[in-house]
């Protein structure tokens, strides 16, 4: 199994949601500060991804991945707000 093989629920919807929202916003300030949150939900995603894979030999280290998705869900809501907060002006 490969990595790209490795499907996380929900991802892809989230990621293409979020790609379309910031491709509507008006402010490039804003889309710049979107799009880089975005980027770093992509590595969390990947890190994620990494501690998951048989390429580590089976060894999974919880409190590491659950480090990573405490992040994720921290960027997530983060993007999600300034999003929100950006459509507004």
């Amino acid at each position: 199994m490969s990595l790209n093989d490795l499907k996380i629920p929900n991802y892809e919807r989230d990621i293409k949601m979020f790609e379309f929202e910031i491709n509507n916003l008006k402010s490039e300030k804003g889309k710049k500060l979107c799009n880089d949150i975005l980027e770093q939900i992509k590595q969390q995603m990947d890190i994620i991804k990494r501690g998951h894979s048989s390429y580590n030999g089976g060894f999974l280290n919880p409190q590491f991945v659950r480090e990573n998705v405490n992040t994720l869900c921290s960027l997530r809501n983060k993007l999600k707000k300034l999003i929100s907060q950006s459509k507004r002006t």
